[in-house]
């Protein structure tokens, strides 16, 4: 099988490459496509140390986090599914 849906930039409309699939390539790339996706989903914490012993964590809030990353959320799920159906069509024909 060919044409896997690969990792985008930020606001970019998927594409899918010709690269011929076998269940180990599509979990590196599965497992890319999440790598590559998740510094956009993590933007907005930060994380900084405040007394040697504890840490203090700021972001954007729920609603605005759950906005933002919200498409975020369905690419990532779009994705999955085509690449849980090619590791299927490859092992089960």
């Amino acid at each position: 099988m060919t044409g896997t849906k690969v990792a985008n930039q930020e606001g970019a409309k998927p594409h899918y490459s010709n690269v011929a699939l076998t269940p180990a390539l599509t979990a590196q790339q599965m497992a890319t496509q999440s790598l590559k996706a998740a510094p956009a989903a993590y933007q907005s914490i930060a994380i900084k140390e405040t007394d040697g012993k504890s840490f203090g964590v700021t972001w954007e809030g729920k609603q605005a986090y759950d906005n933002r990353c919200a498409p975020i959320v369905v690419e990532r799920l779009k994705s999955a599914s085509f690449n849980l159906a090619t590791v299927l069509n490859d092992v089960l024909g």
